[in-house]
């Protein structure tokens, strides 16, 4: 894929240096850029048209990067604030597990004691008939 996108720009400068190339008494012709503004008139001097090719580009660039650091200040900040809730909501989880494990220990240690005193113990088997009467009390 580097490698495409490399093989890509490529053929996308060469395009350009050719029409560049083709086209040079355009781009060294030169021209004038004016500008009224109802009180002060300017008027650049003569400048052959790939410098203001290449100066308009320039500032295009420029304003894009602004534009885009913008935006991804932005996203930074909002990265920011979501792993903020990310953590806080982790640390929420590991208190609900250690309050998970604090109720099962409890139950745990609970349930022997309780298993202990619900046993009774039980009466030994005299092998005694209903027909015989019990043993007399002297």
């Amino acid at each position: 894929m580097k490698k495409a996108k490399i093989f890509f720009w490529f053929i996308v400068f060469g395009f350009i240096a050719l029409i560049i190339y083709q086209n040079r008494s355009f781009f060294l012709a030169t021209q004038s850029l004016g500008i009224n503004l109802f009180f002060k008139a300017y008027q650049t001097p003569e400048i052959p048209n790939a410098v203001l090719f290449v100066a308009f580009f320039l500032i295009g660039a420029f304003l894009t990067y602004i534009i885009c650091l913008f935006d991804k200040l932005r996203a930074n900040k909002t990265i920011k604030q979501l792993r903020q809730s990310v953590d806080s909501y982790q640390k929420t989880m590991e208190t609900l597990k250690q309050d998970l494990e604090n109720i099962k220990n409890q139950r745990q240690s609970e349930q022997p004691e309780q298993d202990t005193a619900s046993e009774k113990p039980q009466a030994p088997d005299d092998n005694v008939s209903n027909d015989q009467a019990p043993p007399s009390a002297s």
